[in-house]
């Protein structure tokens, strides 16, 4: 379903529930997920279940099993930026990462926040293995990787990062912002961007500029580890750990797990790239495999 690449991140609202063939029924108490499945943070349009319904369609049936359960938790120290490319769409797609302390000794329990009013709220998707092999197909410029333990906010957490790392600026990434901020800010820096106009319908048009974009990101310095660039993958094995950035703390979320004071926005969304350009993805791989890259 093509959308207004202006209008990202779309706006929806988190909530529990279970998605079936039938589609979303809203929260209920009695829905426990499968013992076989796996917990997913949503950083981005994952958190929809109509995006989900329209993705995993094929692969849901009627048991539980076969049906996805979504939940909402706070996360602590973990925030939404942007991945340091332009998806097949159109737009900046979101991407994870981690903020100080959650950065430093991130293998070991950290102490909580003061108060868990102080993490954002995210929502949380139990998989089963179909689900995950189709929702991993949607994702080719993400790697779903495990969350570290004083992060995920249930033991075996995963969540997608980016493969290209975050969009920032002197080691400090920067948190999502609409699409027209985000374009601004990069026709500022990037040099492919500067005829460009915030009124285009399609402001990145063609795979030569997206492409340019992400190359002229790396050269400059722009694309920023996430933090969670060495955590565990789960997919596949393509990328190497890097250091962590240091990261500047946005301001948060303030709701509770569970209750009704619940953003009515999702933190971010991370719609599939229905058109991407696989070879350029594999070049870029390959490329980022050579001494000195320190994005991944």
């Amino acid at each position: 379903m093509a959308r207004d690449p202006w209008g990202y991140p779309w706006s929806v609202s988190l909530s529990g529930g279970l998605i079936g063939p039938q589609g979303f029924r809203a929260d209920s108490p009695e829905m426990m997920p499968s013992g076989l499945a796996t917990p997913v943070v949503a950083v981005g349009s994952n958190a929809s279940p109509q995006v989900l319904i329209d993705k995993l369609g094929p692969v849901l049936g009627d048991s539980l099993p076969e049906q996805i359960v979504l939940q909402v938790y706070a996360v602590p120290g973990l925030r939404v930026g942007h991945s340091a490319h332009v998806s097949a769409g159109g737009y900046v797609a979101a991407a994870p990462f981690l903020i100080a302390p959650f950065l430093a000794n991130r293998d070991h329990p950290l102490s909580t926040p003061a108060t868990a009013t102080e993490a954002p709220a995210y929502s949380v998707g139990w998989f089963n293995p179909r689900h995950l092999a189709a929702l991993d197909a949607t994702e080719p410029h993400y790697r779903r990787i495990l969350l570290p333990a004083a992060v995920a906010p249930v033991p075996g957490a995963q969540v997608y990062v980016s493969r290209h790392g975050v969009i920032g600026e002197s080691g400090r990434a920067l948190t999502l912002r609409g699409q027209r901020d985000i374009y601004g800010w990069l026709r500022a820096r990037l040099p492919c961007l500067q005829e460009g106009s915030n009124n285009h319908p399609r402001p990145y048009a063609g795979t030569k500029l997206r492409d340019q974009v992400r190359r002229d990101l790396d050269r400059l310095g722009l694309a920023l580890p996430s933090g969670l660039d060495g955590g565990a993958e789960v997919a596949d094995n393509n990328d190497a750990a890097t250091d962590a950035p240091r990261l500047e703390q946005p301001q948060t979320v303030r709701c509770h797990p569970g209750s009704d004071n619940l953003p009515t926005r999702a933190p971010g969304f991370d719609l599939r790239d229905d058109a991407i350009d696989q070879r350029t993805l594999h070049q870029d791989e390959r490329r980022r495999a050579r001494p000195g890259d320190d994005c991944s």
